[in-house]
């Protein structure tokens, strides 16, 4: 498969680790070169949780492009978004970021 897209605008978080288990379990798909996911509404989203993003992104070898979007996520920054952005296009692999905040 070399492109996905998530949906999990208002999903709420129920324990812990929930966005690692998530990357863990797309970290099987290798060939991936794009990856879409609608966090929108997420109220569980917040600036600390981006390093989990950054460290399982780095997980596909092959990923090109990358959309991620947080329009009403209460509990993150602007700043934090701007990191994040800042984050994925200093990986070298990738040559597409989109965050939207």
């Amino acid at each position: 498969m070399k492109q996905i897209e998530l949906d999990f605008t208002g999903w709420e978080l129920r324990r812990k680790g929930g966005m690692e288990d998530l990357f863990e379990g797309l970290s099987e798909m290798k060939a991936l070169e794009e990856l879409v996911i609608y966090f929108c509404r997420c109220d569980w989203i917040n600036d600390s949780r981006f390093k989990a993003i950054e460290k399982y992104i780095k997980g596909f070898p092959a990923l090109q492009r990358i959309h991620l979007d947080f329009t009403r996520c209460r509990k993150m920054t602007e700043e934090g978004a701007h990191e994040l952005r800042e984050i994925l296009e200093e990986l070298p692999m990738i040559q597409d970021v989109e965050v939207i905040f």
